[in-house]
């Protein structure tokens, strides 16, 4: 079978798992230019040499089987990046799934908002301290330090963390920039490492009663639900800015659902608020800064 016409039916069977076609495009893609696809080839594919170059090349035997494996999982019910154990995130590949107990929440584009705005705030501060607080996969401060030259010294922090956050920042050639910790925000309060000029928190935030999509329930529950308004853990964190955040020239920046906005502007008495909108123009990121 000839590399187009693998990729085209694994498009199809896809979109039988996921009954979107764009989404199923998009999954097999991921699947094509993965490190463990292109190991089993023997050379890399791109949009264009899939379409190109490379279209007619006959798979082997061994890149067959391995398709055939990716759609019996994804039938399953498991997502496309655990499968293949890569999730793209501004422009990085990031490790996110090493077994059903260790895995972390698969990165959204949603969250690059916090990236990006992290990187604006930095170039007009000094910054020195930076916490990220819920790091997962460490995909937040991995991400803001690849687009940064400056040097800031970054605490990672996750009461469910495990290997995958440190091999991320190994890939990325960052264990020393980020020192990992296996601690929940509840003793946050209890840090004597001083304040922090900048932090970043991509918390769960989705209220408990909430209906999820059945892929999504494959990821880590404690990483999606937030107690019954969704607020558990962010509010949590507000209680302790005042201790760990610093009074000047410093910001908080959380992800949120844009059910929750409310909550922020009850916080306006305390501290200055922002809200940025997604790409789809909903209430996704809120920053907190002392006034």
């Amino acid at each position: 079978m000839k590399i187009i016409d693998l990729y085209r039916y694994l498009c199809s069977e896809l979109k039988l798992a996921s009954n979107n076609k764009i989404e199923a495009e998009a999954e097999a893609y991921l699947v094509f230019i993965s490190e463990k696809f292109s190991t089993l080839n023997g050379f890399n594919l791109s949009k264009e040499s899939l379409y190109g170059t490379k279209r007619d090349i006959e798979v082997k035997n061994e890149s067959y089987n391995f398709i055939l494996e990716i759609i019996k999982s994804r039938k399953s019910g498991m997502p496309i990046q655990y499968i293949i154990n890569e999730s793209w995130f501004s422009n990085l590949k990031f490790e996110v799934f090493l077994d059903e107990c260790r895995k972390t929440l698969i990165p959204r584009n949603e969250t690059e908002l916090i990236v990006n705005k992290s990187i604006d705030f930095i170039s007009k501060n000094d910054v020195i301290n930076a916490l990220d607080v819920g790091t997962g996969s460490g995909c937040i401060p991995i991400s803001i330090l690849n687009k940064i030259e400056k040097d800031i010294n970054w605490i990672a922090i996750d009461p469910y963390l495990n290997e995958i956050a440190s091999n991320n920042a190994k890939k990325y050639n960052m264990s020393e920039s980020i020192e990992f910790k296996k601690i929940s925000i509840q003793e946050l309060q209890k840090f004597k490492s001083g304040k922090y000029d900048l932090i970043t928190a991509n918390l769960p935030y989705v209220p408990d009663t909430s209906r999820i999509e059945t892929i999504v329930r494959q990821e880590p529950h404690e990483a999606i639900f937030g107690g019954r308004d969704g607020l558990k853990f962010i509010k949590n964190l507000v209680n302790a800015l005042p201790k760990i955040l610093m009074d000047n020239n410093s910001i908080a920046i959380f992800e949120i659902d844009p059910s929750q906005v409310e909550y922020f502007y009850s916080l306006r008495d305390k501290f200055k608020v922002e809200i940025m909108k997604d790409i789809q123009s909903l209430n996704r990121v809120a920053t907190l800064s002392f006034k």
